[in-house]
């Protein structure tokens, strides 16, 4: 994306899109996100390790599923609190 900002000569932009793409994996990093994919890959043995990442991918998969097959369906039947605990969720 920066490279074809760069050559349609939009330099502006072209920093706009690397700063926020850094400011996104900052707040990436530091947020809950990753946690699924470090914590059993650090705590586990080698022997283990392949077999508890496999379980811990999983489960992020279905929460993730979850949250997205929910939320329209919640935000359609309880708007505002829904709203309020989801931003104070995240």
């Amino acid at each position: 994306m920066v490279s074809i900002l760069l050559s349609l000569e939009r330099e502006g932009a072209a920093y706009g899109a690397t700063a926020f793409i850094y400011v996104f994996q900052l707040f990436y990093g530091v947020g809950w996100l990753p946690v699924p994919w470090f914590y059993p890959a650090e705590i586990n043995t080698t022997r283990v390790r392949t077999k508890m990442q496999a379980i811990a991918s999983g489960w992020n998969w279905m929460a993730v599923f979850a949250v997205v097959k929910i939320t329209p369906t919640a935000f359609g039947h309880l708007h505002l609190p829904v709203l309020v605990s989801q931003i104070l969720t995240e």
